[in-house]
C-alpha cells in the first residue's frame, strides 16, 4: 500500500523514470548487472524494483534518496541491491546500521540477490559485530582498532580484498577517533555511497556524531567553513560532514519524526526548501504533521523518496483490560516511583539552568561553544515508566499465552523493546 497523499506524486516520479530510461523493470535488470527479469524477480519484490529504480535515477542525476517503507516490506533487501549497483558502478558502499547484528542480515540480502558482500567491518569484536551463519559460525569478524590501519589501507587502495566498509553509528559518535579519521581518508580517495540504515539515529544536532555526518552547516550548502578563532582548539578548521563527499541512502520508516531531525537530509531537495538548512527545526515545529506530509510528498514527486506500508485492512484488534488483584498495592507503589521521577526531573532542572549559564560564561569569556551541556532527566523519564508497566502486564501476559497455546493457537507476543541493552 502507499499512502494516500503520496500516491499521486509517486505516480508521477515513476512516470518521469520511465520517461528517462524505459521500461522500468528492464532498467533496473540493467543498472543491476542481471541476465533477465527472471533473475531481477527472484532477488526482488514489484515494490522494491520500483523503489530500486527511483534510487538509482536519483543517484544519476546528483541526488540522494529516502527510503521510508514501512518495517516488512524490505528496506534491507532494497539496501543491498543499491549497494550492488554502487560496487557495479566503481563506487565502494559505506553502510552504517544502528544495530551490529543486523551487518548478518545485510550479508544474506546480498546472497539472496546474488551479491558476495565482503565488508571491512569497524566495531567491537564482540559476537555482535561479527556476521555469522545459523548455526553461530563467524564468517567475518570486526576489526580491532589497533588493526584499521593495517586492514584499512587494503580498502583505501581498492586491492580486492574488501568490497565495502560496514560498521555501527556508535563507532563515530568520538570526535575524531580513528574510525572517523579513517572514513573521512576513504571518502578522499575513493568514490563511495553512503546507505545510512535507521537514519534518525544520526541526526542529534549537538552531537559528536550529528556533526561528523552533518558538519557545521552555515547559511548556505557548500560554504567554506570559517577557522574557529584563536585558542580554540588549537584554532583547527571546523571541518564538513561526510555527506559532502557521497551521494546518501537515507533509511527510515520515522525520518520525519523529530524536527531537529531534519537537516541531516539536506543532500535532498530538502535543503532548497528554505534559506537556511539550519531553520528547519523550527519551520518544522511551526507546519506540525501537516508540513511533514506536504515534505514527504514534495520529495516523492521529486522521486527522491518512497513509502510502502503493510494492508492492516480486515486485522482485528480486541484490546484486554486487566486488573491486577492487588491493584490498591500497585497504585501506591507506582506512585511512590512517580514521586521520585518527579524529583529528579526537577532536580535536573535545576542542574540544566545552572550548566546553560556555564555555557553561556564560557563563550563570553573564552570563545568556546559546546563544551559545557546537560540533558534533562524528563526526556529519558519514559523508560522507567514503559517498564513498569510492562512489568505490571507480564504475569497476565503469561497467563493469556499459556491458554492461546493449550487451545492449539500460536501466538505472537509483541514488544516494543526487549530490555536486552539493560
Amino acid at each position: 500500500m502507499i499512502p494516500n497523499y503520496m500516491a499521486e506524486p509517486i505516480a508521477r516520479a515513476l512516470t518521469g523514470v520511465r520517461e528517462r530510461h524505459g521500461d522500468i523493470d528492464e532498467y533496473v535488470m540493467s543498472e543491476l548487472g542481471y541476465g533477465s527479469k527472471e533473475d531481477l524477480y527472484k532477488a526482488f519484490g514489484a515494490e522494491q524494483v520500483d523503489g530500486l529504480a527511483l534510487a538509482i535515477d536519483s543517484l544519476q542525476r546528483g541526488g540522494s534518496f529516502i527510503i521510508g517503507d514501512q518495517t516488512g516490506v524490505g528496506k534491507g533487501r532494497q539496501c543491498a541491491g543499491l549497494m550492488r549497483w554502487a560496487q557495479k558502478n566503481g563506487r565502494i558502499p559505506v553502510f552504517f546500521t544502528a544495530k551490529s547484528m543486523l551487518m548478518t542480515d545485510m550479508y544474506y540480502d546480498g546472497k539472496d540477490i546474488g551479491t558476495d558482500f565482503q565488508p571491512l567491518i569497524l566495531g567491537d569484536v564482540s559476537e555482535a559485530s561479527v556476521i555469522s551463519r545459523e548455526n553461530g559460525e563467524r564468517i567475518i569478524r570486526a576489526t580491532e582498532k589497533k588493526k584499521i590501519g593495517k586492514e584499512g589501507v587494503k580498502l583505501l587502495d581498492n586491492d580486492g580484498t574488501y568490497n565495502a566498509l560496514w560498521l555501527p553509528y556508535s563507532q563515530v559518535n568520538t570526535r575524531d577517533n580513528e574510525q572517523q579519521l579513517f572514513i573521512r581518508d576513504l571518502l578522499n580517495r575513493q568514490k563511495c555511497l553512503i546507505v545510512m540504515d535507521e537514519a534518525h539515529s544520526a541526526a542529534g544536532a549537538d552531537s559528536n556524531l550529528g556533526a561528523f555526518f552533518r558538519g557545521d552547516i552555515e547559511d548556505e550548502r557548500g560554504k567554506k567553513r570559517k577557522k574557529k578563532k584563536k585558542g580554540d582548539e588549537e584554532g583547527r578548521e571546523k571541518k564538513p560532514g561526510i555527506l559532502e563527499s557521497a551521494p546518501v541512502v537515507y533509511v527510515s520508516a520515522t525520518f520525519a519524526k523529530r524536527a531537529d531531525n531534519m537537516p541531516l537530509y539536506y543532500k535532498t531537495k530538502l535543503a532548497s526548501a528554505v534559506q537556511q538548512v539550519k531553520n528547519l527545526p523550527e519551520v518544522m515545529k511551526l507546519g506540525g504533521e501537516g508540513l511533514q506530509q506536504w515534505i514527504s510528498r514534495a520529495l516523492t514527486e521529486d522521486g527522491q523518496m518512497k513509502r510502502n506500508e503493510r494492508d492492516f485492512s480486515g486485522v482485528e484488534f480486541d484490546p484486554v483490560t486487566y486488573t491486577p488483584d492487588n491493584i490498591e498495592e500497585v497504585r501506591g507503589r507506582y506512585d511512590e516511583v512517580a514521586a521520585v521521577l518527579r524529583a529528579m526531573v526537577a532536580y535536573s532542572e535545576l542542574v540544566r539552568d545552572r550548566v546553560k549559564k556555564i555555557a553561556e560564561y564560557q563563550k563570553a569569556n573564552t570563545n568556546e561553544e559546546g563544551f559545557t551541556a546537560a540533558q534533562s532527566f524528563s526526556s529519558i523519564s519514559h523508560n522507567f515508566i514503559s517498564s513498569m508497566l510492562l512489568g505490571l502486564k507480564l504475569d497476565a501476559t503469561v497467563k493469556r499465552v499459556a491458554e492461546s497455546v493449550k487451545a492449539g493457537e500460536k501466538p505472537v507476543i509483541a514488544l516494543t523493546e526487549t530490555k536486552g541493552s539493560f
